[in-house]
């Protein structure tokens, strides 16, 4: 693996880490704040401050519609700088957020203020290159974040690659980055005045991702922000020349600087520049060829299970201990008909019959099917699952009429719930570990599939609910182009 050379980080530390450096870019591009990064601008009056947040925003947006799932979802920013997106991210959603910087003087100002903004327990900084991270990290992170940083990479493949690698199958990579325009890349206004060997084009970084196993990519221009992003900088070095000098910015840096803003404004209408943002899919690089095909092109949500406890079943349904008298469980909850229903049913009146009979569920290597002997019916590949813990599912269905019992004692099994909507999307789904030492009994109208078993033998529990099965399934696939990808595991070791 290639490290960024020696030369190229000495300059990223003299641009951003210098105390020259340190108070230039925080006045200039941050406007006082911590957001050094270029911003969205709706008109000329938006101030710098929310234009920043602006961008932060579209990415975020752009990473949950690729179904990062937050607060749950592990990230990681890459040229984090002091901390502005990951402050953002750990105080609007409450994500945890590792950020990687190499300059020691803005991992100091990130961790301070995180602890002034009461968010040091979700934030946790690593100094090191992101062309060479942590070998544990692999397929750690749900969603790498960066915002004008793979400008700086010597070797923006290697970077590329490092995304890659410590993403989990299905995550996202989403970044901003100030790149050459496509015709006309004239870029010395940039590359003279920053820590720059090369800047890459947008069709070049489209290209890099394909040939390293990312997929379902999309790029959105930005570069018509370009002109109001410069045009402010240049604002405020002229407001603020006098506070930039008293606080170590070099007068010949400051009018070098500005003059180099106003080269750019120029070459920014001239088609030189472009800035935009990227989001893309980890390519999920799956055995079994059925499971690639039926997830290729799709949104994967990813959600983490957590371990099965009265609270967070909460309305969902009932816990109960195996070792419970039978005569002692609670009653399976039912609802008299009619009860409307989104889809059509059969007619009738008064409380359906409760059957209780075998269910059996079989793990054909990677594909589980099941059969359930209440209602005679087999269910085939309601599950997938990889070789990485994590489990694949896309439908679901509910029982308005009554609720559903399962009883498989000394079995760990998945549960994988949401309350009852209409139309419900894979963000309103819970996943929950059941050790084995207790049973669940979910409410009417809870969506749920088939208990998923956590181990590779045939697994035969014992279900009870309605004989007359009024159920309405539910297609995440067909209906909002999405997957659910559940990991079963302790989380992310970073």
């Amino acid at each position: 693996m290639k490290q960024v050379s020696y030369e190229i980080s000495s300059q990223v530390l003299e641009q951003y880490d210098s105390p020259q450096g340190r108070a230039f870019y925080r006045q200039v591009m941050g406007d006082s704040g911590f957001n050094i990064h270029y911003g969205i601008y709706p008109s000329e009056n938006e101030t710098m401050k929310t234009a920043s947040e602006n961008i932060i925003r579209h990415l975020q947006e752009l990473a949950q519609q690729r179904g990062v799932h937050l607060p749950q979802a592990s990230i990681l920013d890459l040229g984090s700088g002091t901390g502005g997106a990951a402050h953002y991210l750990a105080g609007h959603f409450g994500c945890h957020v590792t950020c990687v910087n190499i300059s020691p003087e803005q991992n100091k100002i990130n961790r301070k203020q995180a602890q002034e903004l009461g968010i040091d327990d979700l934030i946790k900084i690593e100094q090191c290159s992101f062309d060479n991270l942590p070998g544990k990290w692999s397929g750690q992170f749900d969603l790498v974040w960066s915002e004008e940083a793979f400008c700086h990479a010597e070797h923006k493949d290697t970077v590329i690659k490092e995304a890659w690698r410590v993403l989990k199958p299905g995550g996202v990579l989403v970044f901003s980055d100030i790149m050459e325009g496509e015709l006309n890349q004239d870029t010395h206004t940039f590359s003279d005045r920053n820590a720059i060997r090369d800047l890459a084009s947008p069709s070049d970084y489209i290209r890099l991702c394909m040939a390293n196993g990312f997929y379902h990519l999309s790029y959105h221009d930005l570069s018509h922000h370009l002109p109001i992003n410069f045009r402010k900088m240049i604002d405020q070095i002229d407001q603020h020349y006098d506070r930039l000098v008293d606080n170590g910015v070099s007068s010949k840096y400051a009018d070098n600087f500005r003059q180099s803003l106003n080269d750019r404004v120029n070459a920014a209408f001239q088609g030189n520049f472009s800035w935009g943002s990227f989001v893309m899919n980890k390519s999920t690089r799956l055995e079994h060829p059925h499971l690639r095909s039926v997830i290729e092109g799709r949104n994967l949500c990813r959600i983490t299970a957590e371990p099965l406890t009265r609270e967070n079943l909460a309305e969902l349904g009932t816990l109960y201990a195996y070792d419970q008298p039978l005569e002692q469980h609670p009653p399976v909850p039912q609802h008299s008909w009619p009860v409307k229903y989104p889809q059509r049913m059969e007619t009738g009146r008064g409380l359906a019959p409760l059957g209780t009979d075998d269910m059996t569920m079989t793990w054909q290597q990677e594909i589980l099917h099941a059969r359930n002997e209440v209602l005679e019916h087999c269910y085939q590949n309601i599950a997938y699952r990889d070789e990485q813990h994590g489990y694949f599912i896309e439908w679901f269905n509910q029982h308005v009429e009554s609720g559903q019992k399962f009883y498989c004692p000394g079995v760990p099994l998945l549960y994988v719930l949401a309350a009852p909507v209409d139309h419900p999307k894979a963000q309103d789904f819970k996943a929950f570990i059941a050790d084995g030492s207790h049973g669940v009994i979910i409410n009417p109208g809870v969506w749920h599939t088939n208990p998923i078993p956590l181990i590779d033998t045939e697994v035969t529990l014992t279900t009870t609910q309605s004989i007359v099965d009024a159920s309405c399934d539910c297609s995440l696939s067909a209906e909002h182009n999405q997957w659910l990808n559940i990991t079963v595991s302790t989380g992310t070791d970073s």
